[in-house]
């Protein structure tokens, strides 16, 4: 890893692949946690040697391969980087490869879509990496008429699904959530009954000990985070389909 992240302020992304119930592909600017993914494997673009120099991780072979191919010398690491990330999101390559996927690493064809797709992958990859501050969901049911400033307003017990809404806490309601918002998913799950399911107060059998996620930057961050992974999981969905519709080999 420390030829991935050697420090705090070593900029660099990871494509990082996996397979649980299906091959899933995650885009992250941090060192990820191991369980992130089944069987995490990662891809950076960047790696480091010891005196800090930053080098690209796509292989001068491999850069060479692709400008021959495409006749284009213009071609960067970065473009072949972000056009890896939409072929591992293309619903064609995963079908097809569905059962290689599920033992080997990912073999990526040169597709005469390479441009178009490689600028899809980069879209995708900054919503994925963006997920914190980016768009959120609006339509939110407050069900009583406390202050929102009120200390503990936007805590959260245990999120629970009803219908097209989720009932985030006492005091709050997200509703009109679009069914497609269910169709992005990672590692087996959607991304929404990720959050759902992480962020929820626990209590270790053993130690009694709770797990409080309100402790961890406070409940309202909690549910801005749920509102931006519901139009996150959207626009994943409409990419994803953008990218399907190109040519994968």
């Amino acid at each position: 890893m420390k030829k991935i992240f050697p420090d705090k302020g070593a900029h660099n992304v990871v494509i990082n692949t996996g397979v649980g119930k299906a091959f899933s592909a995650l885009i992250s600017s941090e060192i990820p946690c191991h369980d992130l993914l089944h069987h995490n494997q990662a891809y950076p673009l960047y790696y480091y040697d010891d005196l800090g120099n930053r080098y690209n991780a796509i292989s001068g072979y491999a850069l060479n391969l692709f400008r021959r191919h495409y006749k284009d010398n213009a071609i960067t690491e970065e473009e072949i980087f972000y056009y890896i990330y939409a072929i591992l999101h293309h619903k064609g390559y995963l079908e097809k490869y569905k059962n290689s996927l599920a033992k080997e690493a990912p073999r990526i064809a040169l597709s005469e879509d390479f441009k178009e797709l490689s600028m899809l992958g980069k879209e995708l990859a900054e919503l994925h990496l963006n997920y914190e501050s980016g768009e959120m969901h609006t339509s939110v049911k407050y069900t009583t008429l406390m202050n929102a400033e009120v200390e503990g307003y936007y805590d959260v017990d245990k999120m629970t699904k009803k219908g097209d809404s989720i009932i985030y806490n006492q005091n709050i309601a997200i509703t009109k959530i679009p069914k497609k918002a269910f169709e992005y998913v990672v590692n087996g799950k959607s991304a929404i009954d990720w959050v759902i399911e992480r962020y929820q107060k626990t209590m270790d059998k053993d130690s009694l000990i709770e797990n409080n996620p309100n402790d961890y930057a406070g409940g309202k961050y909690i549910f801005e985070l749920l509102c931006r992974v519901i139009k996150l999981s959207v626009k994943s969905v409409d990419l994803i389909e953008k990218i399907s519709e190109k040519r994968f080999e």
